[in-house]
């Protein structure tokens, strides 16, 4: 599994927002399953490594986002894939104290940094993502339906 170093607002090792599709390709290979844009925001997503890797390939055909659902990803020399959520919150807080803390749906998002995380279990963080700057001002669809989205597009995956 690949190990990735996040530049904020640049990108995630050798992967960079604005980055093409094709240059994606050219550097990590033939992704492994590629997501239908949604209809959130249109984006498309790449997986590699298992999912453990998904980039978000935007409406310009870029690199807007790149979440780490497993792989390492290295902060200022730590893994916060190795943290715990208490400890990841902290982290980022410290290092952007505008940090935005949503508790309801156990969520941090740094505008500042360009880093959002998420949890399902109040205790593991389920992902990290490295965003470009203006990734959370797009407009967005907010009449759709993303739970019954992503459960169709499970279903696609797996036959």
């Amino acid at each position: 599994m690949r190990s990735y170093a996040v530049l904020s607002h640049v990108g995630f090792g050798d992967i960079r927002f604005g980055m093409s599709r094709s240059d994606v390709f050219d550097l990590l290979g033939p992704w492994e399953y590629l997501q239908p844009p949604d209809p959130f925001v249109g984006d498309s997503v790449c997986f590699y490594d298992g999912s453990s890797l998904a980039i978000s390939i935007d409406q310009a055909n870029t690199v807007g986002a790149i979440e780490s659902r497993g792989c390492p990803f290295i902060v200022e020399g730590t893994d916060l894939r190795g943290l715990g959520w208490s400890e990841l919150t902290r982290f980022i807080s410290a290092l952007d104290p505008a940090t935005e803390i949503d508790e309801s749906k156990s969520s941090i998002t740094s505008r500042h940094l360009g880093l959002a995380a998420n949890t399902a279990d109040d205790e593991t963080p389920q992902g990290i993502l490295a965003f470009q700057p203006g990734y959370y001002d797009r407009p967005r669809n907010d009449k759709i339906d993303m739970a019954a989205w992503f459960e169709r597009i499970a279903r696609e995956r797996q036959s």
